[in-house]
């Protein structure tokens, strides 16, 4: 019996010290961060204002209820990498509300993202405002290192 509560307990405990304390790969340690960077780009802020505020997933009732689950998908790359695809609501003053689009891969950099698009729901224009997939994919194309540096210079990036 202690043996099963212990087991209970460390259960509990993983899943609390996970959801207080997200990775970047974690579904909610990337909406933090894609929440950070939508909040500090000109085009979003012009568009919706500020303060801005994030939240999962809105049900479109009256109440607001519990909007903190992030509809999250993760997946492998075709060049092996493990990305984190997400979706939250945005929601400005008035009635200015968003949906944000990002991904993440786990061989960028902490402060590099696969893309992020926002999408005003009053008039269901989108805002790309980073879009590397295709970089990545020509990137991951190449099969000589000659290639790799070349593309490397091209895009301006460091290898």
């Amino acid at each position: 019996m202690y043996g099963g509560l212990f087991v209970l307990a460390s259960t509990c405990g993983y899943f609390v010290v996970m959801y207080l304390f997200p990775t970047r790969m974690s579904p909610q340690g990337a909406f933090n961060s894609a929440l950070e960077f939508v909040r500090r780009d000109e085009r979003v802020i012009a568009r919706f204002g500020e303060p801005l505020k994030g939240y999962g997933r809105d049900l479109n009732t009256r109440s607001e209820g519990r909007r903190n689950f992030i509809d999250s998908t993760e997946y492998v790359a075709k060049d092996g990498s493990k990305r984190l695809r997400i979706k939250f609501t945005i929601e400005g003053p008035g009635n200015a509300k968003g949906n944000v689009w990002a991904e993440i891969s786990d061989k960028m950099r902490s402060d590099e993202w696969v893309y992020v698009m926002v999408q005003d729901r009053r008039t269901g224009k989108l805002d790309t405002l980073i879009d590397k997939r295709m970089e990545m994919e020509a990137y991951t194309g190449a099969t000589t290192d000659a290639e790799r540096e070349a593309l490397a210079g091209l895009l301006g990036r460091s290898r």
